[in-house]
């Protein structure tokens, strides 16, 4: 899966890029979504069981890793070091499933979705990314 978040008028790829192959950039690993909604319990007295409403508010976390290799290992740790100063994190989020011939299946939109800055672990020439993101809901435009 490719991730990018997509702030102005520019895609920011996250992980995976088209044109780029895996060994550089490589797509999403680790993927996993959680969302939630905002409850309101009404405990009525002497009743057999408490009432529960949906209040709507969508919360979609969602979850991956990447990796991004460099050719030195002094451009990998310049990289892990400038992220947060170079990177957005509003934004809408693009969730891309490809094809194993690299051809697009389908394309999701998180709405409103914020990047927290992703841990980064630097190993020699190759940085790895760990991302958590929370917006609204995913939509099909």
């Amino acid at each position: 899966m490719r991730i990018g978040l997509y702030n102005g008028s520019t895609l920011y790829p996250l992980a995976g890029a088209a044109g780029v192959d895996e060994r550089t950039h490589s797509s999403a690993a680790d993927f996993s979504i959680a969302s939630n909604i905002q409850l309101q319990t009404a405990q009525k007295t002497r009743a057999a069981n408490a009432a529960h409403f949906d209040r709507l508010n969508l919360v979609t976390a969602v979850a991956f890793s990447s990796t991004r290799l460099f050719a030195t290992r002094a451009l990998a740790e310049q990289y892990a070091l400038d992220y947060d100063l170079a990177a957005p994190r509003t934004g809408i989020l693009h969730l891309t499933t490809v094809g194993d011939d690299g051809t697009t299946l389908v394309t999701r939109y998180l709405q409103n979705a914020v990047v927290s800055p992703p841990t980064r672990k630097v190993m020699g020439c190759t940085v790895f990314l760990t991302y958590s993101v929370t917006g609204g809901s995913i939509t099909t435009s």
